[in-house]
């Protein structure tokens, strides 16, 4: 086949792909491991049972990626909490979204959900209350917002845990 028969397509060899000198450059080669502060993640899920343990699964493996062990459990477990609950909320067909981010030494989450929030800021803290537990272990701080949806969020500084009496 010529050129012009495979519309300008390179033809890649079994062992993978050929560096391309065009001024990019290749993918790789200079890549460092994660650093702190650049921990910044958001993803979408299907509004399902399943989209717990998704979540749950994809922020393990950030959280190890980044080294952020002293809050992981309890992350790990606010993230199932918010995410079951924003669930709740959605319908057949309608989609849940996730943010991830830590900075200076603070972990912050939020979960959207399509609902619109009317009579909810009395509802929901009743229904989070496993959840907001978390927080206030942590000193953290939490919220929601009401928009064309709502948004859950919650915050868990990295310092030592207060410890109950």
């Amino acid at each position: 086949m010529s050129e012009s028969q495979t519309h300008g397509l390179v033809a890649v060899p079994p062992g993978g792909l050929v560096p391309v000198s065009v001024g990019c450059p290749v993918a790789g080669a200079d890549q460092v491991e994660p650093r702190e502060g650049e921990l910044a993640y958001g993803f979408t899920l299907p509004a399902s049972a399943a989209a717990p343990a998704i979540a749950h699964e994809a922020t393990e493996v950030i959280l190890d990626v980044h080294r952020v062990y002293a809050l992981a459990d309890s992350a790990l477990e606010l993230v199932r909490e918010l995410v079951t609950y924003a669930c709740r909320f959605s319908g057949d067909g309608q989609e849940v979204h996730l943010s991830l981010r830590h900075r200076d030494r603070v972990l912050s989450l939020a979960v959207y959900d399509p609902h619109v929030c009317h009579s909810c800021p009395t509802r929901r803290p009743e229904r989070l209350r496993q959840a907001l537990s978390v927080v206030r272990r942590y000193d953290g701080a939490w919220g929601l917002e009401s928009g064309a949806g709502t948004r859950t969020w919650a915050t868990l500084p990295d310092a030592p845990r207060r410890w109950a009496a």
